[in-house]
């Protein structure tokens, strides 16, 4: 067993390689010895969890392959994957919900789209997933091959029921 000891104020507190560190509520790690960046505006990482979630999405069902997140301080990173579409005749924006935990207002997350069976019907080549600062829903946005507008995926651009989707994204939490 290693152990080690630490002085705080005055006092001695053991540390061993069996337990696990536990820390008071709101209280962290506090990094403040390094030196602070232009913009700073704080020191302490206070959050760490693993989970896993159920996305939803507004129009219809879906079938859940998999979502797990990891909350490390104010971040949230995402990833899961959908498919079965129970919708794919509306042409109404595909929104996905159900996230873990609630979007800091003003500040907006992209992140990265693998899909298959979606054709908007364009030039759109890529998918690209936006949470718009504030919301708790994900939409998905086509690229066009030049790069200069980007359009809404909707239902009924899905060709198949059983379009997939993997998402991954990490947003800052209220």
């Amino acid at each position: 067993m290693v152990k080690s000891n630490a002085f705080t104020g005055g006092a001695v507190a053991g540390l061993t390689s069996t337990e696990n560190i536990v820390l008071a509520l709101g209280k962290g790690i506090d990094f403040s010895a390094n030196a602070n960046a232009t913009g700073m505006t704080s020191e302490l990482l206070n959050y760490y969890e693993e989970g896993t979630f159920t996305p939803t999405v507004t129009q219809g069902t879906i079938v859940n392959l998999g979502a797990s997140y990891t909350k490390t301080g104010n971040r949230c990173a995402l990833s899961f994957g959908i498919t079965t579409f129970s919708d794919i005749t509306t042409a109404a924006n595909i929104s996905i919900g159900g996230l873990p935990f609630a979007h800091a207002a003003g500040s907006d997350a992209v992140g990265a789209v693998l899909a298959k069976n979606v054709d908007m019907g364009g030039t759109e080549t890529t998918l690209t997933a936006l949470l718009a600062a504030g919301s708790a829903q994900i939409f998905l946005y086509g690229s066009d091959v030049s790069g200069m507008t980007y359009t809404a995926a909707q239902h009924i651009d899905l060709t198949i029921g059983s379009a997939t989707t993997y998402i991954t994204i990490t947003y800052k939490t209220a």
